[in-house]
């Protein structure tokens, strides 16, 4: 970050495939630009470009944008991390 535009981004998804697999279309999105709700969620949503789920785990692909949405925010420093949560 450099004040509040992200310099460089790096998203990558650990659960999305046996492997991690890195969304290059969202850190194209955020990277150069200040970071935003609307910024998170259009990277959220980036990150889901070529999905291609398997039978058992097309869910993912609902819950990814908004893991990666929000986990921007809380790198920004833009959003609180709720206490109830895991990890």
């Amino acid at each position: 970050m450099d004040g509040n535009i992200c310099r460089r981004a790096v998203v990558a998804m650990g659960a999305a495939s046996p492997v991690v697999r890195r969304s290059h279309e969202a850190e194209v999105v955020l990277t150069g630009k200040p970071i935003t709700p609307e910024t998170a969620r259009a990277a959220g949503q980036a990150s889901m470009t070529n999905a291609m789920p398997l039978s058992m785990n097309g869910y993912k692909v609902q819950l990814f944008p908004v893991a990666i949405s929000r986990t921007v925010l809380l790198a920004a420093g833009q959003m609180d991390r709720d206490p109830s949560a895991a990890g």
